[in-house]
């Protein structure tokens, strides 16, 4: 019996079949690819090349086998800089980080993101923190247009974001945003 699913542009090949085929694609078991788990940034040292590798967690227990690490640490010569997971939170400004640190706490709450997961190695999908809708209620999500009134939702090319990462830069203590390394 066979079963038939939606189109999957690059499926997984999970194992060669037991009985082969004359037919080359009948011959392996092929699966979805599932979600993306996380987005891993690598810089060059004069932090002027930056490129962005999405991972599955198919794509990670791979690494752990062939390079003994889940992401690498090097890729074309960059290094790694920060990993984003879903569910980490992110403080998004629009040139530069300076303007966050003259901005009060109820400013910066309307500037604080959870991850929601990636489409592709380029986009990122957000949401505020304080949105208490569900996802299907809030649609697709936008880009931001405005830095003074920020979308619900966020879809946008992590190219074109600039963020802080909650543990790397900031910290919430009481319900306050204290900055970590101002500079």
């Amino acid at each position: 019996m066979r079963c038939e699913v939606p189109s999957v542009k690059n499926p997984l090949e999970i194992k060669e079949q037991t009985y082969k085929s004359d037919k080359e694609h009948k011959n392996k078991y092929y699966a979805a690819m599932g979600d993306l788990y996380a987005m891993s940034r690598y810089e060059s040292e004069d932090k002027k090349k930056i490129e962005y590798k999405v991972w599955s967690l198919f794509d990670i227990s791979e690494n752990r086998k062939s390079i003994g690490e889940d992401i690498p640490q090097l890729s074309n010569g960059k290094t790694l800089s920060h990993i984003l997971t879903r569910g980490d939170l992110l403080l998004i400004y629009n040139t530069s980080q300076q303007e966050l640190y003259s901005m009060d706490n109820i400013q910066l709450q309307q500037r604080l993101y959870v991850v929601r997961g990636f489409e592709s190695p380029y986009t990122i999908k957000l949401i505020k923190s304080l949105n208490a809708q569900q996802d299907k209620d809030l649609g697709k999500g936008e880009n931001i247009k405005s830095f003074d009134n920020t979308p619900e939702k966020i879809r946008q090319s992590v190219n074109k974001l600039n963020y802080l990462i909650k543990g790397k830069d900031f910290d919430l203590i009481g319900g306050e945003i204290v900055f970590l390394n101002k500079k």
